[in-house]
């Protein structure tokens, strides 16, 4: 586990997430863990368009970014 953490660590330098507003907590959960190791993170998202309400996305992600 220990080499997969420091090879992502490594590796990722940049993360980029279009539509951010359609993320769901799993992917939250997910992204925050990568901009742990260090990665720098753009997100890009219209509050208004939200349209994967059904599977668990909040505008509120972008909103609270």
């Amino acid at each position: 586990m220990i080499l997969r953490k420091q090879h992502l660590k490594n590796k990722v330098k940049y993360l980029a997430i279009d539509e951010y507003r359609d993320i769901n907590p799993v992917q939250e959960r997910l992204i925050q863990k990568i901009k742990e190791f260090g990665a720098n993170l753009c997100v890009v998202g219209d509050d208004y368009q939200t349209i994967y309400q059904f599977r668990g996305s909040d505008s509120r992600n972008i909103l609270t970014f």
